[in-house]
C-alpha cells in the first residue's frame, strides 16, 4: 500500500481493563492484540467468555463496541473493531469489497514444495482465496505467510493443510494427536481508517510462543500472555488451569511473589518445578481421599482484587483463602449490592468471608456463617485489611443448615445471600453431598430473601454441568418469581470442550 501508515504499540497496563494490549484506538477504531486461549465471541452464555464480552464487562461504562471480523479462540493477533455505527459501515463496506488487507503467520511442520502459491478452494460452499509465502526455518518448524483475500471461517487453516502444511497444533484440520498449542497469528491488519486519507496498518509482534523449542514450553509461554492480557488489576491469578492449558491435572496460582503448584499426577510436573525454580514456591501433592501434601512454606501475602485485598496463606491443605474462580462473581456483587434493597447480606459457607468483605465495603451490614472459627478470624482480619470495622458486623459459627433455620424462625430477612458450599464433607450434624442436599438448603434458604432480593448460589461439584445447577435451582424455587443469571469463570480459567467446568454459579434475583 502506498502511504502506509504504520501504528504504533502501546504497552501494559493497558489503558481498559481485560482488553490485552491495545495497539490502536482513536475516536473511530480500537485495535487489541487478542491473546491465544479466548474466543472473540462467547460461543455459549454463561460457559465461558469471549473477548468482546469480557472487554464489557470490565468496563461497563465503555463505548459499545462493534466486531468486524474474528479470531479463532487459538489464534492471536490483531482483533480490529469500530467505535460507532458509521465506522462500522464504513469499515465494513471494506471487508466486503475485499479492499482489507491481512497477514498471519503459522508454523509448519512440513516444508513448502514451493516459496509462493496460491490456493483457491470452496469453503462452506462460497469462494475462499489465500496467498502463501514461505519464509525461513526455525527449530524443527517452518515459518509461513498467509494472505487470506476473502474471509471464511478457518480459512488459512483449512488452505495451509490443504497444502500439505497443516498448522502446528491444529488437530482439527491437520494431525489429531499433535501436542502443540495452535501456532497461528493474526500479524497484520491495513484499512483505511474512517476520515483518514491514508491507509493504516496495526501489528501485532509475534507471539513468543512461535520461538519454542518444546510443546510444553509452548503451552507455558502461552498461559503467560493469556493472563498477562486478560487478568486486569488482579495479583492473585491461575497461571495454569490442567488440561486447557496443556498441563494435564497440574494447576499453578500465582499469589503476588508466590506460586502454588499443585498437582493431581506427576505429568510434565518436573517443567514446572524447573519454571518456578528460583521463585517463592508451594508444591501441593494431592494423594486421594482427601490427602494433601504440602512441600515449602512461605509468609502470608496481601493481594489486592477488584480494588479489595485480602490475606493469603500457604498453610492450609487445601485453601490459601481466596477461591480464585470467584473473582467475577464477587465483582459481581459489587455492582448488584447498589440496586438490591435494603438490608444485610448474609454468607453462608462464608469460609474467610470475601464475599462479606465485598458487602461491608459497599456499606451493608452483613452475617457471615462458617463452621470454622479459624476461617472466621481470618475473615475479619479481611475486614480491617480493607478498612471495615469487623465488630459492627455479625460472625455465626456453626453449620449454616443450622443458623438458617434459627434465623428464618426469627424472622430475619436480607437483601442477598451467599451459598457456596463445599461439594461434600461431613460434620456432627451428618454427612452434606451437594448433589443431595443444595435443592432443599437453597428452598429453605429462599424464605431469607427480602422481595427484591436475590440469592447467590454455587459449587465446584464436577459431575454437574452448568445446566444440572440451573436444574436444581429452578426445581428450589418452585411457584417462586424468579430471573437466573450467570457470568462465566474468570478468563484465567479457560474452558475446554468436553470437560466439566471448574466451578457453576448462578445468580437468582427474587421478582417482589
Amino acid at each position: 500500500m502506498d502511504g502506509v501508515i504504520q501504528s504504533a504499540h502501546r504497552v501494559f497496563p493497558p489503558p481498559h481493563p481485560g482488553a490485552g494490549a491495545v495497539i490502536f484506538e482513536d475516536v473511530h477504531l480500537l485495535a487489541v492484540n487478542k491473546p491465544a486461549g479466548i474466543p472473540t465471541h462467547t460461543p455459549e452464555p454463561g460457559l465461558c467468555w469471549g473477548w468482546y464480552e469480557y472487554f464489557h464487562w470490565r468496563n461497563p461504562g465503555s463505548t459499545k463496541l462493534r466486531l468486524l471480523h474474528r479470531l479463532d479462540r487459538e489464534t492471536s493477533g490483531v482483533l480490529l473493531l469500530a467505535k460507532s455505527g458509521e465506522a462500522s459501515r464504513e469499515l465494513a463496506s471494506q471487508w466486503e469489497a475485499g479492499s482489507v488487507f491481512k497477514r498471519y503467520l503459522f508454523a509448519a511442520r512440513r516444508k513448502p514444495q514451493k516459496t509462493t502459491w496460491k490456493v483457491e478452494q470452496m469453503i462452506g460452499g462460497q469462494r475462499a482465496v489465500t496467498e502463501f509465502r514461505a519464509l525461513d526455518r526455525h527449530g524443527e518448524f517452518y515459518r509461513i505467510e498467509a494472505y487470506p483475500k476473502t474471509g471464511r471461517t478457518h480459512q488459512v487453516r483449512l488452505h495451509a493443510a490443504a497444502s500439505g502444511v497443516p498448522v502446528v497444533g491444529d488437530r482439527e484440520h491437520g494431525e489429531p494427536r499433535d501436542d502443540w498449542p495452535l501456532l497461528l497469528h493474526a500479524a497484520e491488519i491495513g484499512c483505511r481508517p474512517p476520515g483518514a486519507k491514508a491507509d493504516a496498518r496495526f501489528s501485532a509482534p509475534l507471539p513468543e510462543t512461535l520461538s519454542a523449542v518444546s510443546a510444553t514450553e509452548a503451552w507455558w509461554m502461552r498461559a503467560g500472555l493469556l493472563r498477562e492480557a486478560m487478568a486486569g488489576d488482579a495479583e492473585a491469578v491461575r497461571w495454569i488451569h490442567g488440561a486447557a492449558d496443556g498441563f494435564p491435572e497440574q494447576t499453578v496460582d500465582r499469589y503476588a511473589e508466590v506460586w502454588v503448584l499443585s498437582n493431581f499426577s506427576e505429568i510434565r510436573d518436573d517443567f514446572l518445578r524447573r519454571k518456578l525454580t528460583g521463585r517463592k514456591m508451594i508444591v501441593k501433592r494431592y494423594q486421594g481421599q482427601g490427602r494433601v501434601k504440602n512441600v515449602g512454606n512461605a509468609a502470608a501475602v496481601t493481594v489486592t482484587e477488584n480494588g479489595l485485598r485480602y490475606e493469603i496463606q500457604f498453610g492450609e491443605a487445601t485453601t490459601t483463602g481466596l477461591f480464585l474462580d470467584q473473582r467475577e462473581n464477587r465483582l459481581w456483587l459489587k455492582r448488584l449490592l447498589p440496586v438490591l434493597p435494603p438490608g444485610s447480606v448474609l454468607n453462608c459457607f462464608a469460609h474467610t468471608c470475601s464475599f462479606s468483605v465485598v458487602a461491608a465495603r459497599a456499606g451493608r451490614m452483613t452475617a457471615s456463617i462458617d463452621l470454622s472459627p479459624k476461617y472466621l478470624e481470618w475473615g475479619k482480619r479481611n475486614f480491617v485489611l480493607n478498612g471495615v470495622d469487623p465488630e459492627a458486623h455479625r460472625w455465626l459459627r456453626g453449620e449454616a443448615g443450622d443458623w438458617i433455620k434459627r434465623l428464618k424462625k426469627k424472622g430475619e430477612r436480607f437483601a442477598a445471600v451467599i451459598l457456596d458450599p463445599p461439594s461434600f464433607s461431613r460434620s456432627k450434624r451428618g454427612v452434606f453431598r451437594v448433589e443431595r442436599d443444595l435443592e432443599p438448603l437453597v428452598r429453605e434458604a429462599a424464605s431469607l430473601v427480602a422481595p427484591g432480593g436475590g440469592m447467590f448460589i454455587a459449587t465446584n461439584y464436577q459431575k454437574w454441568s452448568q445446566k444440572a445447577l440451573v436444574s436444581t435451582v429452578r426445581r428450589a424455587f418452585q411457584g417462586r418469581k424468579i430471573v437466573l443469571k450467570s457470568v462465566p469463570l474468570p478468563p484465567d480459567f479457560p474452558y475446554q470442550a468436553g470437560a466439566p467446568l471448574w466451578m457453576k454459579s448462578v445468580w437468582a434475583a427474587f421478582q417482589g
